[in-house]
């Protein structure tokens, strides 16, 4: 990896909420999701929360415009916009650095 792929990784994954995107799709390694599957999750894993994230179609927007395409375009995950599918792969250093990041942090 360059010093760039890193840094871009890095910036990435100071979303508390991209970070909790990948944990939930490397506990399902290989699987495709849609938006509306990922937002649910959200909305699961955040009840209570949603003056942080929003609404659940709040979320979606967010994903489909922000966080999907920012993580597809350094490498992190297969992101089709058109079908909205979502496929994580696996990433070393995302992994990593999620091991390192408390999940409540």
């Amino acid at each position: 990896m360059t010093v760039e792929e890193v840094t871009d990784t890095l910036e990435v994954m100071e979303s508390y909420l991209r970070r909790n995107i990948l944990r939930y799709l490397i506990m399902n390694d290989g699987e495709a999701f849609s938006t509306e599957e990922i937002a649910n999750h959200i909305n699961a894993s955040f009840f209570g929360r949603e003056a942080q994230f929003g609404s659940r179609e709040e979320i979606i927007v967010g994903l489909h415009h922000n966080h999907l395409p920012r993580l597809k375009e350094i490498g992190i995950l297969d992101y089709k916009p058109e079908s909205k599918e979502v496929r994580y792969w696996g990433h070393t250093l995302v992994e990593e650095i999620l091991k390192a990041i408390p999940h409540g942090k």
